[in-house]
């Protein structure tokens, strides 16, 4: 209409600047509605042309001025140019120069100068502006008589001005000030709902900054209660755009009341109050960005109460989107990418991931690079680049990176204004960065400012505050820190007080209790060292008891503080004592090789964990309790397949007492395990925040959110009456039927001792039988594989199934591996078979009896299945080899062996073969010609499916292989020692990589004869975790697979195919009718070592037999 009447009106008409003033105010009000800043652009431009229409001395002008003011001032608000706020409050000076001080619209004006001087003190921070401003609206309320509809208007502005000053300077008479204006505003505001509400948010805010410095708790409730009422009685529609505002204000006040005192529900209040806001904001409004960062916030705060990942992720998710929404010209573009960045870190410090880290620091960095100087928040930016510095050292142990954090933070302590609050934050976080330092370089300058620095921050601390607990048991570690370095018992007798006092304050249940009871434990422990106090010693492992079982604590702490209660009661002496934190570290394990993270990941960290769970057994068997030591044994290796056989898991049972929950299950299972051995790498890249190319992360996210589903539905199904125990580790009942094919002889490695313990079904009585080998050690076994791996090596045998030339005489290679067979007999086998001599009764068609190995640390890289005495030694032992008592096998665990065989179907007089030869991928093996020939002579061609050479591509392969009972693979094979999962088989379009198989499962499959080199090589680095394909294949689902110990001579594999399928098809069916294939390998190496010659070790050996 106001268009309409515009356009008909002709230039030099009386109404016509009246008319674009007044099109121009409807264009920004809806500007202020919608966001459009064609509308803002449009409205400046209109009144523009009115000022340019209206004469100097025009009444209307100084009205036409500010207005055009407040619209700059409004676009500024959308598109932070500089400019436009600066021409703001030029127009807005001009229009109050050009009015007289009895003019009744100079209120108004001087209110809007206000306003705009504000804006630009809180850009700038520029002191004459506030001043100015206050100085302004203070006239413009004095002008104003008590009942005018502006005063209370006016009265806000001037309380908000004083608000804003009391933010940078934080004078408290300011916000003083600021508080008893606002409720004179409130007072003055009865009758309008939408006013009132608004004046009530103000109030509420200021009551919300004077508890940020003075911590009177009424400020905080009160505020809280008085924004809550705005929302009660705001009548505003959900599309009003001061709405959101008003919800996240009181969002804001309930989450900084959460830090402080950490009631749970104000946090959840505070998310959901939130969410409804980022609801009622457009996608392009301006506020989105700041809205979605701070319920990014929120989602963080409740992740370190709750440790949910989910929330964490959350976090992350929202805070991208605000740094993506927002240009670089945006005052608060440095603000959204260090909330990101503190996110980033704070995921890192609880999964791990190298790339979150390395994002934040870099998100830090160009934070406090964006933001320009004087800007009052750009101390918090050096702050935060300090923390993620820090975290960042102590991950790539760069000293660079530290003393970066130092100076990060120094230059944040130098910009703080006098009275901030921030300043007890960056005085603990420059004295964690010392410590930090100080635990590297050991130099006493360090820790000695970091507990000056750290004193200074718990003496500005008040009790009631939700970090002093925190404050004092981190002063108490650095003071036990100097203590490790000087031994002067008063440093430590402080320590202990400081961390008892943060107990006296910590609530139960805090998300720190755990931090702060491992701490106090650590300095008792300390001085029971010292002193051999027995007092000291209980209450060390009572804080260690809670510090461990604490469900709100930190794994990798939790894990760190039971090995230190552990190593305590061995060094007290008392090593029945250690069970209980030993039994705590096996509950532990699977948090750290976490099912959220990638497979890839999982052995990354199970990798630092080392031969803990070969202690742990060891000091049980030291206590005589064998049979927890072999449920410890099981229960902490082999993780990642366990998982992985976890997932796999049928739920016959479930599924009959809940079908619902068993399906529930599967679909979680499949889907997990789908994504945590997928090959793609789906790590973050580090964001380049200038040019906001911003990753997405929405596939790890769903991994962990299919974690933590698995882990609810897991949780669900142990409610369940006779589902008390599933999926738990497995006791040693259930354990025994992995016996029932003959004894398995479990074989501990460790420093301190070496044991042999044999399950066998045989004596009920005595299920698990000890036996010490006293005369083997961890270090010989060292000793032992690095010979076997030295000779292989000069060989020319280690690492690619190939035509070697190794000759059949006596060489000095074949000498050593004849004394590495001759110690393995001696020193391992000889005492085993000695003692169980009676068990190994023959069962089925006159064969051997079976055994098999389950051996840890370096001799899981041994051949045990072929140590004898092969000629004459300087003891003249006489002429044994193992192969004359019985069959060998291995597995990785005892539970790969609790699969029930597939049992031989009557109807079905032959199984079908999948046969996969590359005689020309890689180097030549023309052996595998004549080794597929060896085969298909013994089984019905309508049985046999043979993919040769370019017919067997990697997707054909693994379909397959899901169709046939057995595979036979004839290529190369390639063991990837740094990273195990890319461990493959050579096919004709690339590598069938050990990840691509654990994707699949291959219900069906009785048999896989993989005749390749390095099947069963294994990863030095983790012994405990068999990752090598013949393992991957018994997990994929085989029950039998056939693997290499090294690489194989080509023209050996058709006499061993041919023995083997041979047997396998016409004597090797077991009573219950499954297969016998260990029995099959057996005669097929018996016959290669006939041929070939017993002391041509280098070529009979390496064939070895996995599971039942």
């Amino acid at each position: 209409m106001q268009q309409q009447v515009l356009d008909i009106l002709p230039n030099g008409h009386p109404n016509k600047t009246a008319c674009l003033n007044n099109l121009g105010l409807s264009l920004r009000e809806r500007f202020r509605f919608l966001g459009s800043v064609t509308d803002i652009n449009v409205a400046i431009s209109l009144q523009q042309q009115a000022i340019a229409l209206t004469p100097n001395q025009h009444p209307n002008l100084p009205g036409y001025l500010s207005n055009l003011g407040n619209a700059l001032h409004d676009r500024f608000k959308q598109l932070k140019e500089q400019t436009d706020l600066d021409q703001a409050i030029i127009l807005q000076q001009r229009a109050v120069d050009i009015t007289s001080s009895r003019d009744p619209g100079r209120g108004k004006l001087l209110n809007n100068i206000g306003n705009s001087l504000t804006s630009r003190f809180n850009v700038l921070g520029n002191q004459d502006d506030i001043d100015k401003a206050i100085s302004f609206l203070q006239e413009a309320t004095a002008l104003t008589p008590f009942g005018h509809p502006d005063k209370a208007r006016f009265l806000t502005s001037l309380g908000s001005s004083w608000e804003e000053r009391f933010a940078r300077l934080h004078n408290i008479p300011d916000i003083e000030e600021a508080i008893t204006i606002h409720k004179q505003a409130v007072f003055l505001t009865t009758m309008n709902f939408s006013d009132r509400a608004r004046k009530l948010t103000n109030l509420g805010n200021s009551l919300h900054q004077r508890f940020k410095h003075l911590h009177d708790l009424d400020d905080i409730n009160n505020a809280i209660i008085l924004q809550r009422e705005a929302q009660l009685i705001n009548l505003l529609p959900d599309g009003d755009p001061k709405k959101p505002g008003y919800l996240n204000c009181h969002a804001l006040s309930l989450l900084y009341r959460f830090k402080h005192f950490r009631n749970l529900s104000d946090v959840i209040e505070a998310i959901l109050i939130q969410q409804k806001a980022i609801e009622l904001t457009s996608e392009g409004h301006v506020d989105r960005p700041g809205l979605l960062s701070n319920l990014g916030n929120s989602f963080r705060q409740r992740f370190e109460y709750l440790g949910d990942v989910v929330d964490i992720d959350s976090a992350i998710q929202a805070q991208r989107q605000a740094v993506e929404l927002t240009e670089d010209v945006n005052q608060d573009k440095p603000s959204f990418i260090s909330n990101l960045a503190n996110s980033l870190s704070r995921r890192f410090e609880y999964l791990r991931e190298r790339s979150d880290i390395d994002e934040a620091v870099a998100a830090q960095q160009y934070a406090v690079d964006l933001c320009p100087n004087g800007h009052n928040r750009k101390a918090i930016f050096y702050n935060s680049l300090g923390i993620s510095l820090c975290i960042w050292f102590r991950q790539v142990k760069e000293h660079a990176d530290i003393d970066r954090a130092i100076t990060a933070h120094l230059n944040a302590m130098e910009l703080i204004p006098k009275g901030g609050t921030e300043k007890t934050g960056l005085l603990f976080n420059l004295a964690n960065s010392l410590l930090t330092r100080f635990d590297s370089l050991q130099e006493l300058g360090d820790i000695n400012k970091a507990i000056s620095f750290c004193q200074r921050a718990v003496d500005l601390t008040p009790d009631i505050h939700a970090s002093k607990a925190i404050l004092l048991s981190s002063l108490g570690l650095m003071f036990s820190a100097r203590f490790q370095l000087l031994q002067e018992l008063t440093d430590l007798d402080k320590a202990i007080s400081m961390q008892q006092q943060a107990l006296n304050l910590i609530p139960d249940g805090h998300s720190d209790e755990a931090l702060i009871y491992g701490n106090l434990a650590v300095s008792l422990s300390h001085r029971f060292d010292l002193l051999q106090k027995a007092e000291d010693m209980d209450k060390a492992i009572g804080a260690f008891r809670v510090a461990t079982k604490s469900h709100a604590g930190n794994s990798v702490a939790q894990y760190t503080f039971a090995l230190n209660w552990a190593s305590l009661c061995l060094r007290a002496g008392n090593p029945s004592l250690s069970l209980e934190a030993y039994s705590a570290i096996l509950e532990m394990i699977p948090q750290l090789a976490w099912v959220g993270h990638k497979v890839a990941r999982r052995y990354s960290e199970l990798s630092k964990i080392g031969s803990i769970v070969n202690k742990a057994a060891a000091v049980a068997i030291s206590l005589g309790k064998e049979n927890l030591a072999l449920e410890w044994l099981e229960e902490g290796r082999n993780i990642v397949w366990q998982q992985i056989l976890q997932l796999r898991n049928p739920a016959d049972e479930l599924r009959l007492r809940d079908p619902e929950l068993a399906d529930k299950l599967q679909v979680i299972s499949f889907a997990l395990e789908a994504v945590g051995s997928s090959s793609n790498d789906r790590r973050m890249q580090i964001i380049d925040l200038k040019t906001q190319s911003l990753n997405t992360e929405g596939d790890a996210q769903r991994h962990r959110a299919l974690a933590a589903e698995y882990k609810t539905i897991i949780n669900q199904i142990r409610q369940l009456e006779g589902f008390e125990s599933f999926l738990r580790p497995k006791k040693l009942s259930e354990l025994l039927p992995a016996a029932s094919n003959g004894p398995v002889v479990v074989i501990n490695m460790h420093s301190s001792r070496c044991d042999a313990l044999v399950l066998q079904t045989f004596d009920s009585s005595q299920p698990v039988i000890h036996i010490p080998l006293p005369e083997f050690s961890f270090e010989k076994a060292k000793q032992l594989y690095f010979q076997k791996n030295t000779i292989l090596h000069e060989q020319s045998t280690r690492y690619d199934r190939k035509l070697v030339t190794v000759t059949d005489s006596m060489t000095h290679g074949v000498s050593s591996l004849q004394s590495v067979l001759a110690d393995l007999w001696i020193c391992v086998v000889s005492p085993i078979l000695e003692k169980i001599q009676k068990t190994l009764t023959k069962r089925d068609n006159d064969h051997l009896p079976h055994l098999t190995w389950c051996a840890t640390g370096p001799l899981a890289f041994l051949p045990l299945h072929a140590a004898g005495i092969y000629g004459n030694d300087s003891l003249n032992h006489p002429k044994v080899k193992i192969s004359d008592y019985f069959i060998s096998s291995y597995c990785p665990t005892l539970s790969s062996l609790l699969r029930h065989p597939l049992k031989h179907d009557a109807c079905k007089l032959h199984s079908n073969i999948l046969i996969v030869s590359q005689p020309n991928t890689g180097q030549p093996l023309p052996g595998t010609i004549q080794e597929v020939q060896s085969i298909m002579k013994h089984a019905p061609p309508d049985h046999i499916l043979h993919l040769n050479d370019k017919q067997a591509t990697i997707n054909m392969v693994l379909e397959e292989m899901e169709q046939h009972d057995w595979i036979h693979l004839a290529c190369h094979g390639i063991q990837n020692i740094r990273d195990p999962l890319k461990s493959a088989f050579a096919l004709s379009d690339g590598m069938l990589q050990l990840e691509s198989l654990l994707g699949k499962s291959f219900h069906h499959a009785e048999v896989a004869f993989l005749s390749a080199c390095q099947t069963a090589t294994g990863d030095a680095h983790l012994p405990e975790e068999a990752i090598h394909l013949a393992a991957g294949m018994l997990t994929a689902g085989f029950r039998n697979v056939v693997g290499t110990m090294w690489s194989i001579k080509d023209k050996d594999a058709p006499l061993v195919a041919d023995i083997f399928y041979s047997t396998l098809l016409q004597e090797s069916r077991r009573k219950d009718g499954s297969l016998n294939v260990a029995y099959a390998l057996h005669k097929a190496v018996e016959k290669l070592r006939e041929t070939v010659g017993e002391r041509s070790f280098e070529r009979w050996v390496p064939f070895i037999h996995f599971g039942l």
